[in-house]
């Protein structure tokens, strides 16, 4: 299991745990002290997310499709800081 926690400028913390099988995403769980509205969206980011390839573009890009999706946002962090930690516990510098 990879962990990485990264606090957001303005200090929110973003937490994710995850596993990595051949550069993709296994399982992957999104914690922290942000907000998102509607909640449940992040269910569905989470699953969005399993099998995904460690790419910060396209993983942004998908966050972003399922925010729409959904009609929902982030509040204290933003498509681009998960994205960001999600390469930090993959040991990649994005």
């Amino acid at each position: 299991m990879r962990e990485a926690v990264y606090k957001v400028s303005g200090g929110k913390m973003l937490r994710v745990n995850m596993d990595v099988t051949e550069r993709k995403i296994k399982s992957v769980k999104i914690t922290g002290d942000f907000f998102l509205y509607p909640e449940e969206t992040l269910e569905a980011i989470e699953k969005a997310l399993l099998g995904h390839e460690l790419d910060s573009a396209r993983i942004e890009s998908t966050i972003e499709s399922v925010l729409l999706e959904h009609e929902a946002q982030f509040i204290g962090a933003s498509s681009a800081d998960v994205a960001h930690v999600i390469m930090l516990a993959a040991g990649i510098s994005s």
